[in-house]
């Protein structure tokens, strides 16, 4: 899971431009300064890096870093069985 939560942190810090310093373990996204647009970066990013087609419903402006990590590895867990 660590290593999903450092690619997860660099998506928001290297692709949507997120300041490091705001990475705190209980900040929000919209605390991080993500919105809208960020959101859908956000998105596309998980699916282009993880291979991971998160739906917008499922991302929540108050997520924080270690829910969003979670939402994720819960997701490649579900989709495990299928591929084998």
């Amino acid at each position: 899971m660590q290593d999903l939560r450092d690619a997860m942190t660099d998506v928001l810090t290297t692709r949507l431009g997120v300041d490091p310093a705001t990475l705190r373990p209980n900040a929000t996204l919209m605390q991080m300064g993500v919105d809208s647009v960020s959101l859908v970066e956000l998105k596309v990013a998980v699916q282009r890096i993880l291979g991971v087609r998160l739906n917008l419903q499922t991302l929540s402006f108050e997520d924080t870093l270690e829910e969003l990590t979670r939402k994720i590895a819960d997701f490649i867990d579900q989709k495990e069985p299928h591929l084998q």
